[in-house]
This record gives structure tokens, sequence and C-alpha cells, in this order.
């Protein structure tokens, strides 16, 4: 379920962001524990399987607690 919700989401960023010509997106929230890692990174691996063509860079900018390597095991 949650790979289909990524793909759909990738999908509807993918149509609105090319529309208006945006070219960055930020995932983000008020607390901790929300599934910000999470979200980003099924974004990303959706968002690059989408367009092949295009690159896909998702950056951690947490600086006291980055966690996105750790959760995609580099």
């Amino acid at each position: 379920p949650g790979g289909a919700a990524a793909r759909r989401l990738a999908q509807k960023v993918k149509r609105s962001a090319g529309a208006r010509g945006i070219r960055s997106i930020v995932v983000t929230s008020s607390l901790r524990g929300e599934g910000k890692t999470t979200t980003a990174c099924n974004l990303a691996i959706a968002l690059s399987r989408l367009d092949r063509s295009e690159s896909v860079v998702l950056v951690d900018l947490d600086l006291r607690r980055p966690s996105i390597a750790r959760s995609l095991g580099v």
C-alpha cells in the first residue's frame, strides 16, 4: 500500500510541478515521528522511477539528526 501511495503522490507532484515550473519540493511537519523521512524517501524513489530521463536529488537537511542515509542503507 505504501508503494502505491508514493506512486500516486509522485504522479500528482510531477503533474502539478511541471505545470508550474517547480523544481524543488520540501517535506516537513511540526512534530517528530510523523513520517517525513519515509515520505521523502518513498517520494524520491517514486519520482526517479516515474521518469528515468530526469534526475532526482534527495537532500537531508536535518543537521542535528540526519536519517535519510540510514533509511536508504547508505
